[in-house]
């Protein structure tokens, strides 16, 4: 039970620990399993889906009616319990729809609710420098920009990250747009990730090169060798590419999973040729073909120095990626930053950003693959997640601000499943609509709530990534008595998750922490420490809790043994919905 009491412990306390004070023997549960957050909206059994119609011309149709909707789950048909559309403006939210009442019969309802400070949507934009490349992000950046500077609304969040070789976010979510404006401008391609290291161009120049140098009559086994390391090579960096890019990217999806509402990353990338295997070697078969017949043989030797990565493994990649992002309600708006792509007539590329032109042996049909190749990457991530994909454009700002406009714009669908239910199964979802000439966008399905991820990996992730888990505030505080930092997390009550079981109230959160030296490296292999604290109170009580500012729990690690500069880092979940809020603070030794 929670109650006041003094601290008992010898090391001084702060004057600022005025606060309730709660401790719970037994402390560590690393490694054990936690309640899991609901992988899909679903509340009391209610599946809650996210669409959007649109017509022919891509405009958003807002007179649909319940009566014309039929959903689908695994086959089965199921009654629509709840039906909004959902309409977001700068002055009001508007919704009008249907929800059932104790028996089950639909009801109309009407609710507009005034606009606050806080009524503005969360504008996710990520750069994935490692693909972009020098020539094309200065026009990305304009485009971005601008779009900020002369569309959002003053009440709009803006979250901006990068990826190069790992993910950065460059700002958390905020409405100061002066700021997010200023990390834009700020931004430079990643020299130690050249996005034309994975460049089937590049590639492809790199042969031509090595055909001017080397002879075939008197050296093909050196050519054979040779093409052929470059082809494993240029494989080799796509894959370190490919799954860095996308790990980061799902990481950054699991960073939105508490947020409400619907949920978008606006990605500028160039892609990734997910068919490159076969296009590498397709390439060197022709081009060795100039000089000397392509036997079965060459074809064997091509297979065994490329046979390292296949098309399956690295559409793995993007299909982990998608499911994290359904995982956590998330759809993927993808912009081809190259732009506009073209071949001219004469074979010579014309696209800004790739400057290849016709080769010797290499006809245009790999010049195209260059071009068309990466942005099944783009097609599939959005595809797959209800979002878009906008490809062969110099309005690099079509993307974001159809991103915006769904935002503000959908239909929110609610069903209770009627089909078996089986904890960890994906459960699909079809919709159909009985009206011509209109598109349906919509998630395809998602998991039956159980453990998606062990508790390390989401504890990990926040501990590493501390400006993408805040979904709600606390503070850390340090004090040093000898060889001992004490470290004082403060968690305000108005944050705490409490539910109602009868007369009494149940919640519970955890507290991971580690130490990082100045470097970024982590002291020792262990977390500093790990607490876990439950409780189950009556109303009395829970009005008691409510009346102080915060709860406060108090750890320990030993100093390190090194003196220096060191920034300890606090995550703290809650158990009742699994959302994890992360402070750091600087600290010398």
């Amino acid at each position: 039970m929670l109650q006041r009491i003094r601290n008992s412990r010898q090391d001084p306390v702060p004057a600022w620990l005025v606060a309730l004070l709660f401790w719970v023997a037994g402390a560590s549960v690393w490694g054990q399993q936690a309640e899991s957050p609901v992988p899909f909206r679903v509340s009391s059994e209610l599946v809650l889906i996210e669409l959007i119609v649109t017509d022919g011309q891509g405009n958003f149709v807002p007179d649909i009616d319940s009566s014309e909707i039929e959903v689908r789950e695994d086959g089965k048909k199921q009654q629509i319990r709840h039906f909004e559309l959902i309409r977001l403006t700068g002055a009001a939210s508007s919704s009008l729809g249907i929800q059932s009442d104790a028996q089950g019969t639909p009801e109309l309802i009407e609710r507009r609710e005034p606009a606050s400070a806080d009524s503005g949507v969360l504008v996710v934009i990520a750069l994935d420098l490692a693909s972009i490349g020098p020539l094309p992000i200065g026009r990305v950046k304009q485009s971005v920009a601008d779009f900020i500077r002369n569309h959002l609304a003053p009440q709009d969040r803006v979250m901006l990250a990068t990826i190069a070789s790992q993910l950065k976010v460059e700002q958390s979510a905020t409405t100061d747009h002066a700021r997010i404006l200023e990390r834009i401008d700020g931004l430079k391609p990643d020299s130690a990730t050249a996005a034309d290291e994975t460049s089937l161009g590049r590639f492809m120049d790199e042969i031509e090169n090595l055909f001017r140098l080397v002879s075939i009559t008197t050296n093909k086994q050196v050519l054979k060798d040779s093409v052929s390391a470059f082809g494993k090579n240029l494989i080799t960096a796509l894959e370190r590419r490919l799954a860095s890019s996308s790990q980061s990217l799902g990481l950054l999806a699991r960073s939105l999973r508490p947020v409400q509402g619907r949920k978008h990353i606006v990605l500028y990338t160039a892609g990734y040729p997910m068919n490159a295997p076969f296009l590498v070697r397709d390439i060197i078969e022709q081009r060795l073909s100039d000089g000397f017949v392509v036997d079965q043989e060459l074809r064997q030797h091509l297979n065994a120095v490329l046979g390292g990565v296949q098309k399956e493994e690295l559409h793995s990649y993007l299909q982990k990626l998608i499911d994290e992002a359904n995982r956590s309600q998330v759809s993927f708006y993808t912009v081809d930053a190259r732009g506009l792509i073209a071949l001219s007539a004469g074979g010579e590329s014309s696209v800004r950003g790739l400057r290849h032109s016709s080769r010797q042996g290499v006809t245009n049909e790999y010049l195209r693959a260059e071009i068309n190749e990466p942005q099944e990457y783009l097609r599939n991530l959005a595809g797959g997640t209800g979002g878009l994909a906008f490809l062969n454009s110099n309005d690099l700002q079509k993307g974001l601000a159809r991103s915006y406009r769904d935002l503000h714009e959908h239909y929110l669908i609610g069903y209770r499943p009627e089909t078996k239910r089986r904890k960890g199964k994906f459960h699909q979802i079809k919709i159909s609509l009985n009206r011509p000439d209109v598109s349906l966008r919509y998630r395809r399905g998602y998991f039956e709530g159980e453990r998606i991820e062990t508790k390390e990996r989401e504890i990990s992730d926040a501990l590493q990534f501390p400006s993408l888990f805040r979904a709600f505030p606390i503070s850390i505080e340090t004090a040093v008595t000898g060889r001992t930092l004490n470290v004082y997390t403060l968690v305000p009550t108005g944050a705490l998750a409490f539910e109602q079981k009868g007369k009494k109230y149940k919640g519970g959160i955890e507290i991971f922490a580690i130490l990082v030296d100045e470097a970024g490296n982590r002291v020792g292999d262990e977390l500093a420490f790990a607490k876990r604290y439950t409780w189950e109170i009556d109303q009395a009580q829970l009005e008691q809790l409510r009346q102080g500012d915060n709860v406060v729990s108090a750890g320990q690690t030993a100093v390190p043994k090194t003196p220096g500069a060191y920034r300890v880092i606090v995550a703290v979940r809650r158990s009742l919905d699994g959302a994890i809020s992360t402070q750091s603070l600087g600290i010398e030794f």
